[in-house]
C-alpha cells in the first residue's frame, strides 16, 4: 500500500537508495508486494518488496533470494537520484504531464529544477530533478 508522504519527508530523504525507492514507486509506478512467506528454514516474516509495474508478482517472487530478509528496495537499482544520466529518465517520465525547466545559479553552485509549479534547488542535479519530480507528482 502506498504511504502518504509530506513535503518535509520528501525533502528530508538523502540521495541514494531511499530516494530511488520513492522515485520508483511514485514516478515510475512500481508497486509493493508482500515478500515470500518462507525460505529454506521454513516460515519467515517478510515485509513489502517494490517491483516494476511490468513484472508479474509470481515472477518477482521467483527472483527473490531463497533465504534471508528481503528489503523493500531489493529490485531498485536504477540510481535515479545519484546518476545524472539516470535522472534524465525521470525528466522524460514527468515531461509527458508537466513542463519543466532548469536554472544554474553560479554564485551558489546550485541548480534549480522546476517541474510544473514545484521546484527544488541543490548542488546535486540528480537530487534536484528527483525531488522536484516527486513534489510535482505528489502535489506537495
Amino acid at each position: 500500500m502506498t504511504q502518504t508522504l509530506t513535503r518535509e519527508q520528501v525533502l528530508g530523504v538523502d540521495p541514494g537508495r531511499d530516494l530511488d525507492v520513492l522515485v520508483a514507486e511514485h514516478i515510475f509506478g512500481w508497486r509493493r508486494i508482500q515478500g515470500p512467506p518462507h525460505d529454506y528454514d521454513g516460515a519467515v516474516e517478510h515485509g513489502e518488496v517494490l517491483i516494476p509495474p511490468t513484472v508479474p508478482t509470481n515472477e518477482a517472487l521467483q527472483m527473490l533470494p531463497p533465504k534471508g530478509s528481503v528489503p523493500l528496495s531489493y529490485f531498485v537499482n536504477r540510481h535515479w537520484s545519484t546518476d545524472i544520466y539516470r535522472a534524465w529518465m525521470v525528466i522524460k517520465q514527468v515531461e509527458r504531464e508537466w513542463a519543466w525547466e532548469m536554472k544554474m545559479h553560479n554564485v551558489a553552485c546550485e541548480v534549480d529544477v522546476r517541474i510544473g509549479r514545484k521546484d527544488y534547488s541543490s548542488e546535486n542535479v540528480s537530487e534536484a530533478i528527483c525531488k522536484a519530480a516527486l513534489l510535482a507528482v505528489l502535489d506537495l
